[in-house]
């Protein structure tokens, strides 16, 4: 903890531990990787919110439907065509 406050290595663990640090900052092949695996996070991530929001969608939609809601106005607010919840 008193690294994270100091930014200081006192000790010999630590001191090996901030070299190797200093060594993968420094190298251009470990900074691509670790930038192109933060963008392939980024994107998973997104793609899981956006799967995510569909099946909410879709839940909601078949809920509505069997509230006897009119299918005009599901389709309008969950962006499914009439068709899909129909299908559901």
């Amino acid at each position: 903890m008193q690294y994270f406050a100091t930014q200081k290595c006192e000790s010999e663990k630590m001191k090996r531990i901030q070299a190797i640090v200093d060594k993968y900052r420094k190298d251009p092949i470990t900074r691509k990787a670790y930038m192109t695996l933060e963008q392939e996070l980024n994107i998973k991530f997104k793609k899981g919110r956006a799967e995510g929001r569909a099946e909410a969608n879709k839940e909601i939609a078949k809920g509505l439907r069997d509230d006897g809601v009119s299918l005009e106005i599901i389709s309008k607010r969950t962006d499914l065509t009439p068709e899909e919840i129909k299908a559901l």
